[in-house]
């Protein structure tokens, strides 16, 4: 499928073409412009690792244009008694019969634009996580929209910097805000949401929510049986391509049960690509990859050597994303990895990206056993997890069992007191936590995944992430919590659904391996890149960071001591991607 941008006036009144295709023509509508006096669409598209797939349509009564993949279109097209084939015929057939309650039948990634003529209405609409993206602005009865936020940026005539974007991505360790961008006047649709948009007005709406509709089987088996049919069905549809699947591996639990099913369903077009150390040996996974490898006689596999793909080399080599995303402090490391696997000949990349988020791996979980009362049970599982995590009885029952009943109103370290008062001020003040709040968050956590795809696009490549998909997320996240963590085990559902595909060794080991390594290498190599981020801080200018504070914490970690690891890198990567916005002299700032 491909990008798209347009403008559309909503009262049918002429539209400035001539100076928007000017300020767009760099770039945009590399293949295709429908437009008359009212409405200007370009599409850029990317390749179509599906192939033969379309991304607009218009006639007298619609005109839709979509970046999508729909993974549950067999489904649809029963319910539709319908034969085509291409997602975006599916898409007007459903819209046809449901009109945009369509939204709620859809399970896939999907970034969709709908023109009802007859009823002057606009649609924008998002996929339920926010897999793509679609930001909009609206000036008068001119309504401007884009899969790419730079395209809006360009029709401003000043750049303005929102401030509440950069407290929220800063406070949420890396999460960018639900509605707010980056830039003051330009906004996200939400995931799981769609617009509706008339001249007179804007109206909000969600199609779809995560609910709590608990599920209870008898048997363990049972849960077993369901999540594999689930979870074999998502790589299925997934690894549809007409190229080869790379899987990005690990030796651990998520990208290794990826595998071992992508395996089993496509053979030999599936091949892991893996990140390993020569000099790092305890960060090394090899002994626990080979052992998938030579259960699946993998001849195809891909090892990058990745002693010296340390954090923030070669940052700048890498065009600047639209917005931040911490992952791009380690973009030398992806990129490595995505570039074996398109030499691999792959036109999909597998993640297991989100699998810690869907699992509900989360330390409050033990708040569940106080809440209920269950005392005894409180205390045995704080200290198999007191022991899992290498902490105090006293430090867990404190931080994870009773602070995990309260909505605490916690400070940022990083964050100046007027940024930590707006974030309070915008706080839930009800008292207890909910029962699922904990695991709702972060499950909505899951959005690093911005320069991941970014780069795998360059290279004619599309990543996907089976964990985020929502029939998937549905079944989880209602299941008894005893079956995704148990005596301080996570992941308890997957280890035991994966017996038989992936070897024991990799089931049964806790924790995993980390690339702190790389980042303490990181902040002495190119310690240069990090002092210009505090040096004549854009953040501190704006009022937004304690500079003192960060700069202190850079310090340390360059001098290998690790604490409150994502309130700081969150903030680096936003002073960086500030520097390069506005073209700071000290930072080699590159144009798109």
């Amino acid at each position: 499928m491909g990008k798209f941008s347009g403008i559309i006036n909503l009262n049918n009144e002429s539209i400035p073409k001539d100076k928007i295709l000017q300020i767009w023509s760099r770039e945009l509508f590399n293949d295709t412009i429908e437009m008359d006096k009212s409405f200007l669409i370009g599409l850029n598209n990317h390749n179509d690792v599906v192939g033969n797939e379309e991304s607009i349509y218009n006639d007298k009564d619609l005109l839709v244009i979509a970046d999508l993949r729909i993974d549950n279109l067999d489904g649809l097209k029963e319910n539709l008694k319908c034969i085509q084939s291409k997602s975006l015929e599916i898409i007007l057939h459903s819209y046809k019969k449901w009109g945009i309650d369509f939204l709620k039948y859809i399970n896939g990634e999907f970034a969709i634009f709908i023109f009802d003529k007859q009823r002057n209405l606009c649609f924008l609409a998002r996929d339920s996580f926010g897999l793509k993206s679609l930001f909009y602005m609206k000036e008068g009865h001119n309504l401007f929209f884009s899969t790419e936020l730079k395209f809006l940026e360009m029709l401003q005539e000043t750049t303005s910097f929102n401030k509440e974007y950069f407290i929220d991505y800063i406070y949420n360790q890396a999460t960018p805000p639900n509605i707010q961008t980056p830039f003051n006047n330009i906004f996200r649709v939400e995931k799981a949401t769609y617009l509706e948009i008339s001249k007179e007005k804007l109206i909000k709406n969600v199609y779809w929510e995560l609910l709590y509709k608990p599920i209870n089987y008898k048997r363990s088996s049972d849960y077993v049986e369901h999540f594999r049919d689930i979870f074999s069905k998502v790589i299925l549809n997934q690894s549809n391509t007409y190229g080869k699947v790379s899987i990005m591996m690990s030796g651990g639990l998520d990208s290794t049960s990826i595998y071992g099913i992508a395996k089993q369903l496509r053979g030999e077009e599936v091949f892991p690509v893996s990140n390993v150390y020569d000099i790092y040996k305890e960060d090394d996974e090899r002994p626990y990859i080979k052992l998938i490898l030579d259960q699946y006689g993998e001849k195809n596999h891909k090892f990058i050597i990745s002693d010296e793909l340390w954090i923030l080399k070669n940052y700048f080599q890498h065009k600047i994303l639209d917005e931040p995303c911490i992952n791009t402090l380690s973009y030398s490391l992806v990129h490595e990895n995505l570039k074996a696997a398109k030499n691999g000949g792959a036109t999909v990349v597998l993640s297991g990206y989100a699998g810690d988020q869907v699992f509900g791996y989360n330390p409050e979980y033990i708040s569940n056993d106080l809440r209920n009362l269950n005392i005894i049970g409180f205390f045995n599982e704080s200290k198999k997890l007191a022991r899992f995590r290498n902490e105090t009885l006293i430090y867990v029952i404190r931080n994870y069992g009773i602070k995990g009943l309260f909505n605490t109103d916690e400070k940022s370290p990083v964050l100046s007191e007027y940024a930590n008062n707006f974030i309070l001020s915008k706080k839930n003040k009800k008292i207890f936590k909910s029962k699922i709040n904990n695991s709702f968050k972060y499950i909505q956590r899951s959005q690093g995944f911005t320069m991941t795809r970014s780069i795998a696009e360059s290279l004619g490549m599309e990543v996907r992430f089976p964990f985020l998909d929502r029939e998937l997320v549905e079944f989880l996240y209602n299941i008894p919590i005893h079956q995704k963590i148990n005596n301080a085990t996570t992941k308890v559902l997957l280890r035991n659904s994966m017996r038989g595909i992936v070897p024991d060794p990799i089931l049964d080991q806790q924790g995993k391996s980390s690339d702190d390594l790389l980042l303490f290498q990181g902040f002495k190599i190119e310690w240069d890149t990090i002092a210009k981020a505090y040096r004549g801080s854009l953040l501190a200018e704006l009022g937004i960071i304690n500079l003192e504070d960060f700069k202190n914490q850079m310090l340390m970690y360059k001098h290998g001591v690790l604490s409150k690891g994502m309130d700081y890198f969150a903030t680096l990567e936003a002073e960086l991607w500030l520097k390069r916005k506005v073209g700071d002299v000290s930072c080699p700032s590159l144009q798109y």
